[in-house]
């Protein structure tokens, strides 16, 4: 169970907290700035996470599409406020996305370097 929690994004803090917040259930005069440091929080828990599994093999696989599944499912989320409100997502959703994309793009750094060393293909 624990490496089930372990798999689980953790920037799906800072997605609840923007969807808190726009349903009204925190009222913080300075969210953004402590979304900011939640999501450099979880960005960074999540580098050592990510490097963690590299050493695991078939893990970091798992952890990379995790991750990707959640941008996904922010920009979908985001398209949908578009599509359905006609506005444009508020910036605190910007700043998830953003970490989001960072995580995924190291996740895939770390998973495809750790493909190549276990079939021994060398730069």
């Amino acid at each position: 169970m624990k490496a089930l929690l372990s798999l689980i994004p953790l920037n799906l803090i800072a997605a609840l907290m923007v969807l808190a917040q726009g349903f009204g259930l925190i009222h913080l005069s300075h969210f953004t700035f402590l979304l900011s440091v939640v999501l450099i929080f979880t960005l960074s828990l999540e580098m050592i996470k990510s490097a963690a599994f590299a050493l695991l093999g078939s893990a970091s696989w798992i952890d990379f599409i995790m991750s990707l599944l959640l941008l996904l499912a922010i920009l979908g989320y985001m398209i949908y406020l578009y599509l359905t409100k006609g506005v444009i997502s508020p910036s605190e959703w910007w700043l998830v996305a953003e970490a989001q994309l960072m995580d995924v793009v190291a996740g895939f750094y770390i998973t495809v370097t750790n493909a190549r060393r276990d079939i021994g293909v060398e730069h």
